[in-house]
């Protein structure tokens, strides 16, 4: 008689374990969002889920492919630093420039 309930108790823990994702692979949903929608090498092209990002000055930068990100590598860093500029136009970000139209006054 123990071994129908052994049966259910395991099958409550693996249907349990899998709606909590136990086990679960895939780390995306942890990884911080880029903060751009296009590539920034391929402007055309839409930052792809299966492409590696780079942190750059605390920032998540998206890339489509790997080859961009190689790219990406070779830019000076005031390309980078304008690059994320012009994607982070809401915040006073580490570059040290205002939104357009803010200012301490």
């Amino acid at each position: 008689m123990k071994r129908p309930a052994l049966i259910r108790f395991a099958l409550v823990l693996g249907i349990a374990a899998a709606m909590s994702g136990c086990g679960k692979s895939d780390s995306s949903s942890s990884a911080p969002a880029a903060i751009n929608a296009n590539c920034p090498i391929m402007p055309a092209n839409a930052v792809s889920t299966k492409a590696p990002t780079v942190q750059y000055n605390g920032v998540t930068i998206g890339f489509c492919c790997e080859e961009c990100v190689e790219k990406w590598n070779a830019w000076t860093d005031q390309q980078k630093a304008d690059f994320v500029k012009a994607n982070t136009p809401e915040v006073i970000n580490k570059f040290g420039n205002p939104p357009p139209g803010e200012t301490d006054h």
